[in-house]
């Protein structure tokens, strides 16, 4: 669940920047030795990247102007 910018985790009161809950995702992936362990933390990782993605799609469409003026030299 999402709040404020910060993404609950498990129910438990923890809240962070999905930023940082994608990089400890990450660091959880390349530490695992267990191949079923591994299975639900890239599935959360993979909705978490997802999210993030979502994110800045949307950020980018709510942007004050046209990414094709950045290419346009200035007058």
């Amino acid at each position: 669940m999402v709040l404020n910018g910060c993404v609950m985790i498990r129910d438990i009161g923890v809240c962070v920047t999905l930023e940082t809950r994608i990089s400890e995702l990450c660091a959880q992936a390349v530490a695992i030795q267990d191949t079923d362990a591994l299975r639900p933390i890239m599935e959360e990782l993979r909705n978490a990247l997802h999210e993030h993605n979502e994110d800045l799609k949307r950020a980018i469409g709510e942007y004050p102007f046209l990414l094709d003026d950045l290419t346009k030299p200035a007058a």
